[in-house]
């Protein structure tokens, strides 16, 4: 639970929610492209990952995910849809 005013620590679960569920559904990236280049990202894996999906626009699912891993690492990447928020929010 967050404590009252942690803005911060709720804005980068936000990201992570969004950016997790746009890897997972790369369809959607093209439909909230000015939303993403707009987003401001707090972490920097997070910032590399809104950078990569808007320049994967296009790519299937597994290109994306692939590309993600190889720029991101494995482990961040996993870390990230792997948060109890994130799975929560895209029921993975």
């Amino acid at each position: 639970m967050l404590a009252a005013g942690d803005d911060a620590a709720f804005d980068r679960m936000r990201e992570a929610v969004i950016l997790a569920a746009l890897l997972l559904t790369p369809d959607l990236v093209e439909e909230f492209e000015t939303q993403l280049e707009a987003m401001p990202c707090t972490d920097p894996v997070h910032a590399r990952l809104r950078d990569l999906l808007l320049a994967g626009i296009g790519s299937d699912g597994a290109t994306l995910r692939e590309r993600a891993e190889q720029e991101i690492g494995t482990q961040p990447l996993e870390t990230l849809l792997s948060a109890r928020h994130v799975a929560v929010e895209i029921g993975r």
